[in-house]
């Protein structure tokens, strides 16, 4: 009925829009809309303006993984850099994200996010024909969403404007990138096969452009498009008359059939209607443990919700078992959500996610302050301990300082410059007596003599 309806509705909008590329566009858009979670339509970089190592090029910033980068070379804070990609198809593009590089191995884990960005989008490398405005970007380990007006091109380049963030051991300026995503919808025939009359006239407006629309461009399965589609307008209906249950059903289907009601703005329209039914946020409990015994990786979007209701019911049983599969990825974004409401949690998740800055930050907060004391001892070499004392001072303040540094310098007996270093940090506070503190644990008890 649905399909039926919207092949009338063409029929009779479409011949008109045959001699008005704008309102065509607009049609288009319109389309794109409907769906709920826009794939990635990167198909590979193809090129960078510079590269600092062979292992950090622009395919590592599509490979999926949170350990990967690119980095461009050294230079002066002025200078910028590009990433070129080619798209799967010609396609519709809605946004673009991008999460600047955080390095842990690095003193004073720095973030490499240039100082501005923006985007070139073409039909090809030498026919680029729109330039998005320049956008601030924030230098944090975090996804940025960047939300063009739609453009149809099947060449993207990123161009990252300026740097911020010197590297400790050379003092030189770099951007780096941990993951890049391309968001919208490929102009392909999942969507044109059953709509004649769009092909039609995108192929009309496409020679306005003096764009080609050849057959390769129509590369994805139709079939697998439209049950997706059915899949989630079905769900939406259950959703309003509050029939949690047979929308889990759903999720719990094969792979081909629940990617998009397993996304995270279906996630949301679950979470928002379940807001007062204690009962449907059992049933994702439930829906939850199925996944977790059939070791089956959980979205980010369900880790999410899944970490919201622990809150909620102050349940953790469900998360700890996703964790320990695992099925749920430990994430910064996760680990946020425990901050503040359960710390001994988001350390767990910082630990097994290898995000060692928020790490050190929870056993802080836990008052586990020998840990972190250790924690410095074994991960920083003894040169680099007054930093990492120096960031204990802002994050927990003067006092939590003197008690991981007395505990550090109880482990061995240190040179005088190291001991001087981390005294230094203490003698800007004017705390003389503290220093002096240290100094004395610092001391053999031959010295003392």
């Amino acid at each position: 009925m649905y399909k039926g309806k919207r092949i009338i509705k063409l029929s009779k909008e479409f011949i008109k829009l045959s001699q008005c590329p704008q309102e065509m566009y607009k049609e288009l858009c319109l389309l794109s809309a409907k769906y709920p979670n826009p794939p990635d339509l990167i198909d590979v970089g193809i090129e960078e303006s510079t590269r600092d190592h062979t292992s950090q090029s622009i395919e590592q910033t599509i490979d999926g993984r949170q350990t990967t980068f690119w980095s461009s070379k050294g230079s002066g804070m002025d200078v910028d850099e590009y990433l070129e990609y080619k798209l799967v198809a010609r396609s519709l593009i809605t946004s673009i994200e991008v999460k600047p590089f955080l390095a842990q191995f690095q003193r004073g884990l720095p973030c490499y996010a240039p100082r501005g960005i923006s985007f070139s989008i073409g039909n090809a490398q030498n026919e680029i024909y729109y330039h998005s405005p320049k956008y601030p970007i924030i230098n944090t380990n975090e996804s940025q969403v960047f939300r063009i007006d739609p453009q149809i091109g099947k060449y993207l380049r990123i161009n990252l404007i300026g740097k911020v963030q010197t590297q400790p051991i050379d003092d030189l300026y770099y951007t780096c990138l941990e993951k890049v995503e391309i968001l919208g919808i490929p102009i392909c025939k999942s969507i044109f096969y059953q709509y004649q009359e769009l092909r039609n006239v995108f192929e009309i407006w496409a020679n306005t452009k003096n764009l080609s629309v050849n057959d390769d461009d129509y590369n994805f399965s139709n079939e697998e498009l439209e049950m997706e589609e059915r899949l989630y307008e079905a769900c939406l209906e259950l959703l309003k008359e509050e029939e949690f249950d047979k929308v889990l059903s759903n999720m719990l289907t094969t792979k081909k059939t629940n990617a998009i009601v397993r996304s995270k703005k279906f996630i949301g329209l679950y979470e928002s209607a379940a807001e007062n039914n204690a009962a449907a946020c059992e049933e994702f409990f439930n829906y939850t443990i199925s996944k977790i015994n059939s070791r089956e990786q959980l979205t980010l979007a369900e880790a999410l919700y899944v970490g919201k209701l622990s809150i909620r019911f102050n349940e953790y049983r469900v998360l700890i078992a996703g964790i320990q599969r695992p099925v749920i990825e430990c994430t910064l974004e996760l680990g946020m959500l425990f901050e503040e409401s359960n710390p001994q949690v988001a350390y767990v998740i910082y630990r097994v996610g290898g995000v060692s800055n928020k790490e050190f930050e929870m056993l802080l907060k836990l008052k586990r302050y020998d840990e972190a004391a250790v924690f410095i001892y074994e991960r920083f070499e003894n040169t680099l301990m007054h930093i990492e004392v120096e960031r204990v001072v802002r994050i927990a303040g003067i006092q939590v300082a003197s008690k991981v540094a007395k505990t550090l310098l109880t482990f061995e007996h240190f040179p005088d410059h190291i001991v001087e270093s981390i005294m230094q940090v203490f003698h800007h506070d004017n705390i003389h007596t503290l220093s002096q503190r240290l100094h004395e644990l610092s001391t053999t008890p031959a010295e003392q003599e």
